[in-house]
Protein backbone atom coordinates (compact mmCIF):
# COMPACT_ATOMS: atom_id res chain seq x y z
CA UNK A 1 0.00 0.00 0.00
CA UNK A 2 2.94 2.27 0.82
CA UNK A 3 4.61 1.49 -2.56
CA UNK A 4 1.34 2.51 -4.27
CA UNK A 5 0.80 6.04 -2.64
CA UNK A 6 4.08 6.50 -3.27
CA UNK A 7 3.95 5.76 -7.16
CA UNK A 8 0.80 7.87 -6.97
CA UNK A 9 2.62 10.76 -5.59
CA UNK A 10 5.63 10.42 -7.82
CA UNK A 11 3.25 10.15 -11.03
CA UNK A 12 1.65 13.58 -10.05
CA UNK A 13 5.03 15.70 -9.53
CA UNK A 14 5.87 14.26 -12.60
CA UNK A 15 2.86 15.98 -14.42
CA UNK A 16 3.07 18.59 -12.41
CA UNK A 17 6.58 19.36 -13.42
CA UNK A 18 5.60 18.65 -17.13
CA UNK A 19 3.19 20.28 -17.33
CA UNK A 20 5.46 23.45 -16.10
CA UNK A 21 7.97 23.04 -18.11
CA UNK A 22 5.31 22.79 -21.01
CA UNK A 23 4.22 26.36 -20.07
CA UNK A 24 7.34 27.81 -19.55
CA UNK A 25 8.19 26.52 -23.13
CA UNK A 26 5.72 27.72 -24.70
CA UNK A 27 5.55 30.38 -27.69
CA UNK A 28 3.04 32.85 -27.67
CA UNK A 29 1.75 34.11 -31.25
CA UNK A 30 -0.54 37.38 -31.13
CA UNK A 31 -3.45 36.03 -31.36
CA UNK A 32 -3.15 34.05 -28.51
CA UNK A 33 -1.61 36.59 -25.87
CA UNK A 34 -5.21 38.25 -27.26
CA UNK A 35 -7.51 35.58 -26.73
CA UNK A 36 -5.46 34.88 -22.88
CA UNK A 37 -6.34 38.61 -22.34
CA UNK A 38 -9.54 39.17 -23.56
CA UNK A 39 -10.24 36.09 -20.75
CA UNK A 40 -8.41 37.27 -17.90
CA UNK A 41 -9.10 40.90 -18.02
CA UNK A 42 -10.97 42.39 -15.01
CA UNK A 43 -13.14 44.89 -16.85
CA UNK A 44 -14.35 42.45 -19.07
CA UNK A 45 -15.35 40.16 -16.54
CA UNK A 46 -17.36 42.79 -15.10
CA UNK A 47 -18.75 44.40 -18.31
CA UNK A 48 -20.32 40.61 -18.92
CA UNK A 49 -21.52 40.67 -15.03
CA UNK A 50 -23.15 43.78 -15.80
CA UNK A 51 -24.93 42.35 -19.21
CA UNK A 52 -26.57 39.22 -17.37
CA UNK A 53 -27.76 41.65 -15.09
CA UNK A 54 -29.31 43.86 -17.83
CA UNK A 55 -30.55 40.24 -19.50
CA UNK A 56 -32.33 39.54 -15.97
CA UNK A 57 -34.08 42.95 -16.00
CA UNK A 58 -35.15 42.25 -19.66
CA UNK A 59 -37.02 39.06 -18.00
CA UNK A 60 -38.56 41.24 -15.35
CA UNK A 61 -39.64 43.63 -17.84
CA UNK A 62 -41.75 41.23 -20.28
CA UNK A 63 -43.24 39.37 -17.22
CA UNK A 64 -44.92 42.44 -16.29
CA UNK A 65 -47.90 41.65 -18.88
CA UNK A 66 -48.49 38.69 -16.80
CA UNK A 67 -51.16 38.68 -14.12
CA UNK A 68 -49.76 38.65 -10.16
CA UNK A 69 -51.00 36.55 -7.90
CA UNK A 70 -50.80 36.44 -4.20
CA UNK A 71 -51.99 34.57 -1.55
CA UNK A 72 -52.88 35.42 1.73
CA UNK A 73 -53.84 33.80 4.73
CA UNK A 74 -54.01 35.43 8.70
CA UNK A 75 -55.91 34.33 11.81
CA UNK A 76 -57.67 36.39 14.78
CA UNK A 77 -57.82 36.04 18.28
CA UNK A 78 -60.16 38.27 20.37
CA UNK A 79 -62.36 38.55 23.75
CA UNK A 80 -64.94 40.91 25.08
CA UNK A 81 -67.51 40.60 27.39
CA UNK A 82 -70.80 39.78 26.36
CA UNK A 83 -73.93 41.45 27.35
CA UNK A 84 -76.46 40.25 29.50
CA UNK A 85 -80.14 42.00 28.94
CA UNK A 86 -81.77 40.28 31.74
CA UNK A 87 -79.57 41.62 34.28
CA UNK A 88 -78.40 44.62 32.32
CA UNK A 89 -74.53 43.86 33.03
CA UNK A 90 -71.73 42.45 31.11
CA UNK A 91 -70.49 39.05 31.99
CA UNK A 92 -67.15 37.63 31.96
CA UNK A 93 -65.04 37.91 28.88
CA UNK A 94 -65.95 35.04 25.89
CA UNK A 95 -62.60 34.48 23.41
CA UNK A 96 -63.47 33.90 19.77
CA UNK A 97 -61.03 33.10 17.16
CA UNK A 98 -61.29 33.52 12.97
CA UNK A 99 -59.37 32.23 9.90
CA UNK A 100 -59.04 34.12 6.81
CA UNK A 101 -57.99 32.85 3.11
CA UNK A 102 -57.75 34.57 0.24
CA UNK A 103 -56.18 35.23 -3.56
CA UNK A 104 -55.73 38.08 -5.29
CA UNK A 105 -54.41 39.07 -9.06
CA UNK A 106 -54.29 42.07 -11.34
CA UNK A 107 -53.82 42.53 -14.27
CA UNK A 108 -53.24 46.29 -15.84
CA UNK A 109 -55.03 46.04 -19.35
CA UNK A 110 -53.98 50.20 -20.14
CA UNK A 111 -50.97 52.03 -18.88
CA UNK A 112 -50.20 54.09 -22.42
CA UNK A 113 -47.85 51.64 -23.22
CA UNK A 114 -45.85 52.10 -20.54
CA UNK A 115 -45.10 48.31 -20.35
CA UNK A 116 -44.22 47.34 -24.32
CA UNK A 117 -42.11 50.72 -23.94
CA UNK A 118 -40.33 49.55 -20.87
CA UNK A 119 -39.77 46.25 -22.57
CA UNK A 120 -38.08 47.88 -25.85
CA UNK A 121 -36.29 50.16 -23.25
CA UNK A 122 -34.32 47.32 -21.47
CA UNK A 123 -33.90 45.03 -24.45
CA UNK A 124 -31.84 48.22 -26.28
CA UNK A 125 -29.65 48.21 -22.92
CA UNK A 126 -29.03 44.65 -23.22
CA UNK A 127 -28.19 44.95 -26.88
CA UNK A 128 -26.28 48.34 -25.45
CA UNK A 129 -24.42 46.23 -22.81
CA UNK A 130 -23.05 43.52 -25.68
CA UNK A 131 -21.56 46.54 -27.83
CA UNK A 132 -19.97 48.15 -24.92
CA UNK A 133 -18.23 44.83 -23.94
CA UNK A 134 -16.73 44.44 -27.98
CA UNK A 135 -15.83 47.99 -27.83
CA UNK A 136 -13.60 47.03 -24.14
CA UNK A 137 -12.26 43.89 -26.13
CA UNK A 138 -11.60 46.09 -28.97
CA UNK A 139 -9.18 48.12 -26.76
CA UNK A 140 -7.57 45.25 -25.06
CA UNK A 141 -6.81 44.25 -28.20
CA UNK A 142 -5.06 47.52 -29.40
CA UNK A 143 -3.02 47.56 -26.08
CA UNK A 144 -2.14 44.01 -26.65
CA UNK A 145 -0.73 44.62 -30.18
CA UNK A 146 0.95 47.75 -29.39
CA UNK A 147 2.59 46.16 -26.41
CA UNK A 148 3.43 42.51 -28.85
CA UNK A 149 5.09 45.04 -31.42
CA UNK A 150 7.19 46.36 -28.92
CA UNK A 151 8.74 43.14 -27.58
CA UNK A 152 9.36 42.19 -31.25
CA UNK A 153 11.18 45.28 -31.31
CA UNK A 154 12.81 45.20 -28.49
CA UNK A 155 14.10 41.25 -28.99
CA UNK A 156 15.48 42.99 -32.54
CA UNK A 157 17.63 45.55 -30.86
CA UNK A 158 19.03 42.86 -28.09
CA UNK A 159 19.80 40.76 -31.11
CA UNK A 160 21.71 43.62 -32.89
CA UNK A 161 23.39 44.45 -30.17
CA UNK A 162 24.56 40.72 -29.15
CA UNK A 163 26.06 40.58 -33.21
CA UNK A 164 27.52 44.22 -32.85
CA UNK A 165 29.53 42.51 -29.66
CA UNK A 166 30.44 39.70 -31.32
CA UNK A 167 31.82 41.76 -34.76
CA UNK A 168 34.15 43.93 -31.93
CA UNK A 169 35.45 41.01 -30.01
CA UNK A 170 36.81 39.63 -33.16
CA UNK A 171 38.19 43.00 -34.07
CA UNK A 172 39.77 42.86 -30.32
CA UNK A 173 41.41 39.78 -30.87
CA UNK A 174 42.76 40.88 -34.16
CA UNK A 175 44.18 44.07 -32.78
CA UNK A 176 45.80 42.28 -30.33
CA UNK A 177 47.74 39.93 -32.65
CA UNK A 178 48.62 42.72 -34.38
CA UNK A 179 49.79 44.82 -31.14
CA UNK A 180 51.73 41.50 -30.49
CA UNK A 181 53.39 41.93 -34.27
CA UNK A 182 54.06 45.68 -33.76
CA UNK A 183 51.31 46.62 -36.48
CA UNK A 184 49.37 48.70 -34.23
CA UNK A 185 49.74 50.74 -30.95
CA UNK A 186 48.51 49.51 -27.43
CA UNK A 187 46.50 52.88 -27.57
CA UNK A 188 44.27 51.25 -30.24
CA UNK A 189 43.78 48.24 -28.53
CA UNK A 190 42.24 50.14 -25.30
CA UNK A 191 39.85 51.58 -28.01
CA UNK A 192 39.19 48.96 -28.88
CA UNK A 193 38.59 47.43 -26.01
CA UNK A 194 36.48 50.45 -24.80
CA UNK A 195 33.99 50.23 -27.48
CA UNK A 196 33.59 46.85 -26.47
CA UNK A 197 32.46 47.93 -22.87
CA UNK A 198 30.34 50.50 -24.48
CA UNK A 199 28.88 47.84 -26.68
CA UNK A 200 28.37 45.98 -23.71
CA UNK A 201 26.43 48.26 -21.92
CA UNK A 202 24.62 49.04 -25.32
CA UNK A 203 23.26 45.37 -25.01
CA UNK A 204 22.33 46.08 -21.23
CA UNK A 205 20.35 48.40 -22.11
CA UNK A 206 18.45 46.61 -24.48
CA UNK A 207 18.00 43.51 -22.60
CA UNK A 208 16.64 45.86 -19.67
CA UNK A 209 14.24 47.45 -22.48
CA UNK A 210 12.84 44.11 -23.64
CA UNK A 211 12.63 42.83 -20.06
CA UNK A 212 10.53 46.22 -19.32
CA UNK A 213 8.68 45.60 -22.73
CA UNK A 214 7.39 41.67 -21.30
CA UNK A 215 6.87 43.13 -18.35
CA UNK A 216 3.83 45.39 -20.23
CA UNK A 217 2.85 42.57 -21.86
CA UNK A 218 2.08 40.54 -18.99
CA UNK A 219 0.34 42.87 -17.46
CA UNK A 220 -2.00 43.49 -20.26
CA UNK A 221 -2.35 40.43 -20.59
CA UNK A 222 -2.55 40.02 -16.80
CA UNK A 223 0.20 36.65 -17.38
CA UNK A 224 1.77 36.42 -13.80
CA UNK A 225 5.41 37.21 -13.74
CA UNK A 226 6.35 34.45 -12.37
CA UNK A 227 5.36 32.64 -15.63
CA UNK A 228 7.27 32.91 -18.73
CA UNK A 229 6.53 34.80 -21.59
CA UNK A 230 8.01 33.96 -24.72
CA UNK A 231 6.33 35.35 -28.28
CA UNK A 232 6.76 34.24 -31.75
CA UNK A 233 9.73 35.97 -33.23
CA UNK A 234 10.21 34.32 -36.75
CA UNK A 235 6.83 36.82 -38.25
CA UNK A 236 7.71 37.42 -41.54
CA UNK A 237 7.82 41.45 -41.52
CA UNK A 238 8.72 42.39 -44.57
CA UNK A 239 4.98 41.43 -46.00
CA UNK A 240 3.95 44.33 -43.79
CA UNK A 241 5.86 47.09 -45.55
CA UNK A 242 4.25 47.74 -48.99
CA UNK A 243 2.42 50.67 -48.83
CA UNK A 244 -1.16 50.76 -49.76
CA UNK A 245 -2.99 53.87 -50.84
CA UNK A 246 -6.47 53.59 -48.30
CA UNK A 247 -9.59 56.05 -48.53
CA UNK A 248 -9.93 57.51 -44.94
CA UNK A 249 -13.56 58.40 -46.24
CA UNK A 250 -13.91 54.77 -46.87
CA UNK A 251 -12.57 53.75 -43.60
CA UNK A 252 -14.47 55.89 -41.71
CA UNK A 253 -17.74 54.60 -43.58
CA UNK A 254 -16.93 51.07 -42.50
CA UNK A 255 -15.92 51.89 -38.71
CA UNK A 256 -19.53 53.75 -38.63
CA UNK A 257 -21.21 50.39 -39.77
CA UNK A 258 -19.19 48.32 -37.80
CA UNK A 259 -17.50 49.32 -34.57
CA UNK A 260 -19.33 48.72 -31.40
CA UNK A 261 -18.43 51.83 -29.99
CA UNK A 262 -20.79 53.57 -32.51
CA UNK A 263 -23.58 51.36 -32.05
CA UNK A 264 -23.42 51.88 -28.50
CA UNK A 265 -23.90 55.65 -29.12
CA UNK A 266 -26.83 55.30 -31.87
CA UNK A 267 -28.91 52.50 -29.39
CA UNK A 268 -28.58 54.72 -26.14
CA UNK A 269 -29.65 57.69 -28.18
CA UNK A 270 -32.54 55.35 -29.07
CA UNK A 271 -33.21 54.42 -25.41
CA UNK A 272 -33.16 57.97 -24.66
CA UNK A 273 -36.33 58.35 -26.83
CA UNK A 274 -37.96 55.26 -25.20
CA UNK A 275 -37.37 57.19 -21.91
CA UNK A 276 -39.55 60.02 -23.13
CA UNK A 277 -42.67 58.07 -24.07
CA UNK A 278 -42.34 55.92 -20.51
CA UNK A 279 -42.53 59.07 -19.02
CA UNK A 280 -45.17 60.67 -20.82
CA UNK A 281 -47.32 57.43 -20.07
CA UNK A 282 -47.70 58.89 -16.53
CA UNK A 283 -49.68 61.68 -17.92
CA UNK A 284 -52.44 58.51 -19.34
CA UNK A 285 -55.15 57.14 -17.21
CA UNK A 286 -54.19 53.54 -16.26
CA UNK A 287 -56.65 50.59 -16.74
CA UNK A 288 -56.24 47.43 -14.26
CA UNK A 289 -58.29 44.58 -13.72
CA UNK A 290 -58.26 42.96 -9.99
CA UNK A 291 -59.79 39.68 -9.07
CA UNK A 292 -59.97 37.95 -5.64
CA UNK A 293 -61.06 35.10 -3.87
CA UNK A 294 -61.83 34.71 -0.55
CA UNK A 295 -63.11 32.32 2.04
CA UNK A 296 -62.96 32.56 6.46
CA UNK A 297 -64.17 30.73 9.40
CA UNK A 298 -65.05 31.93 13.10
CA UNK A 299 -65.82 29.78 15.80
CA UNK A 300 -68.86 31.92 16.86
CA UNK A 301 -70.46 29.62 14.93
CA UNK A 302 -70.67 26.08 17.28
CA UNK A 303 -73.15 24.54 15.01
CA UNK A 304 -70.34 24.45 11.95
CA UNK A 305 -67.19 23.22 11.24
CA UNK A 306 -64.04 24.45 10.01
CA UNK A 307 -64.43 22.35 6.92
CA UNK A 308 -67.89 23.38 6.50
CA UNK A 309 -67.06 27.01 6.32
CA UNK A 310 -64.53 27.50 4.53
CA UNK A 311 -65.98 25.52 1.55
CA UNK A 312 -69.72 27.63 2.21
CA UNK A 313 -68.18 31.15 2.72
CA UNK A 314 -66.37 31.53 -0.36
CA UNK A 315 -66.59 35.12 -1.69
CA UNK A 316 -65.46 35.39 -5.43
CA UNK A 317 -64.99 39.28 -6.86
CA UNK A 318 -63.78 40.99 -10.04
CA UNK A 319 -63.79 44.16 -10.75
CA UNK A 320 -62.18 47.19 -12.95
CA UNK A 321 -60.45 49.80 -11.75
CA UNK A 322 -59.60 52.92 -13.50
CA UNK A 323 -57.26 55.36 -12.80
CA UNK A 324 -56.78 59.02 -13.75
CA UNK A 325 -53.91 61.46 -12.81
CA UNK A 326 -54.61 65.39 -12.29
CA UNK A 327 -52.48 66.52 -10.50
CA UNK A 328 -48.81 64.66 -9.06
CA UNK A 329 -46.91 67.99 -7.73
CA UNK A 330 -45.05 68.13 -11.23
CA UNK A 331 -43.30 64.88 -11.24
CA UNK A 332 -44.31 63.88 -14.42
CA UNK A 333 -43.53 66.72 -16.40
CA UNK A 334 -40.05 66.70 -14.70
CA UNK A 335 -39.48 63.34 -15.91
CA UNK A 336 -40.75 64.12 -19.29
CA UNK A 337 -38.37 67.01 -19.41
CA UNK A 338 -35.52 65.23 -18.05
CA UNK A 339 -36.17 62.58 -20.56
CA UNK A 340 -35.99 65.34 -23.32
CA UNK A 341 -32.91 66.39 -22.24
CA UNK A 342 -30.62 63.28 -21.92
CA UNK A 343 -32.30 62.99 -25.41
CA UNK A 344 -30.56 65.66 -26.24
CA UNK A 345 -27.22 64.51 -24.47
CA UNK A 346 -27.41 61.35 -26.47
CA UNK A 347 -27.49 62.89 -29.77
CA UNK A 348 -24.73 65.24 -29.03
CA UNK A 349 -22.50 62.38 -27.39
CA UNK A 350 -23.32 59.98 -30.79
CA UNK A 351 -21.99 63.57 -32.65
CA UNK A 352 -18.85 63.47 -30.45
CA UNK A 353 -18.32 59.60 -30.85
CA UNK A 354 -18.36 60.05 -34.34
CA UNK A 355 -16.06 63.06 -34.15
CA UNK A 356 -13.58 61.17 -32.07
CA UNK A 357 -14.06 58.34 -34.31
CA UNK A 358 -13.53 59.94 -37.22
CA UNK A 359 -10.19 61.80 -35.89
CA UNK A 360 -9.02 58.53 -34.81
CA UNK A 361 -8.82 57.42 -38.08
CA UNK A 362 -7.37 60.50 -39.52
CA UNK A 363 -4.93 59.73 -37.02
CA UNK A 364 -4.55 56.53 -37.71
CA UNK A 365 -3.61 56.53 -41.26
CA UNK A 366 -1.26 59.95 -41.07
CA UNK A 367 0.64 57.90 -38.74
CA UNK A 368 0.36 54.96 -41.36
CA UNK A 369 1.86 57.03 -44.31
CA UNK A 370 4.19 59.02 -41.93
CA UNK A 371 5.91 55.59 -40.65
CA UNK A 372 6.33 54.26 -44.65
CA UNK A 373 8.41 57.75 -45.17
CA UNK A 374 9.96 57.87 -42.03
CA UNK A 375 11.12 53.80 -43.24
CA UNK A 376 11.96 54.74 -46.22
CA UNK A 377 14.21 57.42 -45.66
CA UNK A 378 15.69 55.57 -42.67
CA UNK A 379 16.53 52.51 -44.70
CA UNK A 380 18.12 54.74 -47.37
CA UNK A 381 20.01 56.33 -44.86
CA UNK A 382 20.87 52.96 -43.26
CA UNK A 383 21.97 51.44 -46.78
CA UNK A 384 24.32 54.37 -47.18
CA UNK A 385 25.77 54.34 -43.61
CA UNK A 386 26.16 50.69 -43.62
CA UNK A 387 28.19 50.35 -46.94
CA UNK A 388 30.49 53.14 -45.32
CA UNK A 389 30.94 51.40 -42.76
CA UNK A 390 31.95 48.34 -44.52
CA UNK A 391 34.02 50.05 -46.50
CA UNK A 392 35.87 51.74 -42.83
CA UNK A 393 36.16 48.23 -41.51
CA UNK A 394 38.52 47.05 -44.53
CA UNK A 395 40.40 50.61 -44.22
CA UNK A 396 40.80 49.60 -40.41
CA UNK A 397 41.89 46.16 -40.90
CA UNK A 398 45.01 47.31 -43.20
CA UNK A 399 45.80 49.93 -41.33
CA UNK A 400 44.60 52.53 -43.10
CA UNK A 401 41.75 54.32 -40.69
CA UNK A 402 42.49 54.54 -36.47
CA UNK A 403 40.11 53.17 -34.12
CA UNK A 404 37.83 56.68 -33.27
CA UNK A 405 37.07 57.16 -37.33
CA UNK A 406 36.36 53.66 -37.68
CA UNK A 407 34.50 53.28 -34.20
CA UNK A 408 32.65 56.75 -35.42
CA UNK A 409 31.61 55.09 -38.41
CA UNK A 410 30.47 52.09 -36.62
CA UNK A 411 28.11 54.29 -33.92
CA UNK A 412 26.33 55.92 -36.93
CA UNK A 413 25.88 52.45 -38.50
CA UNK A 414 24.61 51.49 -35.20
CA UNK A 415 22.27 54.61 -34.92
CA UNK A 416 20.69 54.02 -38.33
CA UNK A 417 20.14 51.00 -37.59
CA UNK A 418 18.03 51.43 -34.84
CA UNK A 419 16.43 54.33 -35.93
CA UNK A 420 15.28 51.52 -39.36
CA UNK A 421 14.33 49.03 -36.82
CA UNK A 422 11.96 51.88 -35.09
CA UNK A 423 10.77 53.09 -38.55
CA UNK A 424 9.99 49.05 -39.15
CA UNK A 425 8.27 47.93 -36.41
CA UNK A 426 6.35 51.64 -36.83
CA UNK A 427 5.16 50.80 -40.15
CA UNK A 428 3.99 47.36 -38.99
CA UNK A 429 1.87 48.82 -35.63
CA UNK A 430 0.37 51.17 -38.20
CA UNK A 431 -0.72 48.81 -40.76
CA UNK A 432 -2.48 46.39 -38.42
CA UNK A 433 -4.59 49.68 -36.93
CA UNK A 434 -5.98 51.01 -40.16
CA UNK A 435 -6.22 46.87 -40.74
CA UNK A 436 -8.66 47.30 -37.35
CA UNK A 437 -10.17 50.20 -38.82
CA UNK A 438 -11.48 48.39 -42.14
CA UNK A 439 -12.56 45.50 -40.37
CA UNK A 440 -9.61 42.96 -40.71
CA UNK A 441 -8.85 40.94 -37.40
CA UNK A 442 -6.06 42.10 -35.66
CA UNK A 443 -3.18 39.28 -36.37
CA UNK A 444 0.00 39.05 -37.52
Amino acid sequence: MQKFVLFIYAFCCSVSIAFAQQEQQRIWTLTECIDYALEQNIQIQKHTLSNEILAEQLLQAKAARLPSLNASASQQFSSSKTYVPSTDIFDNYVGSSGTSLGLQSSLTLFNGFKIENIIKYRSLLAQNGQYFLEYTKDNIRLQVLHAYISVLFAHEQVNNARIRIESTQELLKETETRVQLGAVSRLDYLQVKSQLASEKSTLTNAENNYTIAVLQLQQIMQLPQEQTLTIKQDYDIDSFLTFSEVSVSKLYQNSIQTKPIVKHALLQEEASMLSQKIARAEYLPQLSLRGSLSTSYNNSFYDLEFGNQIQNRITPSLGISLSIPIYANRSVTTNVKIAEIQTKSAQLETLDTKNTLLKAIEQAYADYTSAFKQYEAATEEYEAIEEAYQLATEKFNIGLLDPTQYFIQQTQATIAQNTMLQAKFSVVLYTKIVDYYAGIPISL
